[in-house]
């Protein structure tokens, strides 16, 4: 949430599920940041890569309509990917 809000996001889309609980968490209730929620029947984060039902690799379907595209595996790392993000856009605060 701190860096989001660092970055003035307001609008956020984002894809609800077990791997981002904490994220829907952090954003419930609070009024500074407009969520959109998609739909998806993406397979949890420790399936990756082992071609589970219906897995899909949304970072390399993304990675060509998008300047950026990655994804989160700690929620350690998230703050510094969504300043990564946003200094790649020209954005964010350096």
């Amino acid at each position: 949430m701190k860096a989001l809000k660092q970055e003035k996001v307001d609008i956020l889309f984002g894809y609800p599920g077990g791997q981002a609980i904490d994220l829907f968490n952090a954003l419930y209730g609070q009024k500074e940041i407009e969520v959109i929620l998609p739909r998806h029947e993406q397979v949890a984060t420790n399936l990756i890569g082992n071609d589970a039902f219906q897995e899909v690799d949304i970072v390399g379907i993304t990675r060509n309509i998008s300047k950026y595209a990655v994804t989160v595996r700690s929620r350690q790392d998230l703050g510094r990917i969504i300043k990564r993000l946003f200094i790649l856009q020209g954005l964010g605060s350096r």
